[in-house]
């Protein structure tokens, strides 16, 4: 969608489990210069910031659909899957968990929870989406360009 870019990523797959934590390993290096967008409806207008160092973020995000049907027109209003726009405001997230990080040289161990906002049921139909941004604010168009950040080894502990 290029006149609204981030509705352009589709998080989640199916997901019938009830996941707890989601662990791994990292490593991350941060661009040299920092960029920051005061208004993201304004995506390209950008100032140099070099008070500022990007952080990397590792998020995951269980939510609730009606099904999974996904239509063949990726912008569809029928299509459920979240997107960059919604993918941690909808009133449809169950449970949601992060950690975020300045630089780390060598791969490192992470683990963080989920925290459920609203009862998960066997029941019901659910798509779950682990998000890895080598800019935590990169949604807001803001960070360093050339920042890496390599995940390895990513695990989804269920109940």
């Amino acid at each position: 969608d290029a006149q609204n870019t981030l509705r352009s990523t589709r998080f989640g797959i199916e997901y019938s489990d009830k996941p707890l934590r989601v662990r791994g390993y990292y490593k991350y290096t941060p661009g040299k210069d920092y960029y920051r967008c005061d208004n993201p409806q304004e995506s390209n207008v950008t100032e140099l910031d070099n008070s500022l160092k990007d952080e990397c973020a590792i998020s995951a995000v269980l939510y609730e659909v009606s099904s999974y049907d996904v239509p063949s027109d990726p912008y569809d209003e029928s299509d459920e899957r979240l997107n960059g726009t919604n993918i941690f405001t909808s009133d449809r997230i169950v449970a949601m968990g992060n950690m975020t990080s300045g630089e780390i040289q060598e791969y490192t161990p992470f683990e963080f929870e989920l925290e459920y906002i609203k009862e998960y049921s066997a029941d019901k139909l659910y798509r779950f989406a682990i998000i890895c941004s080598s800019s935590k604010d990169g949604d807001k168009f803001s960070g360093a360009p050339g920042s890496t950040l390599i995940v390895d080894d990513i695990s989804v502990i269920v109940e």
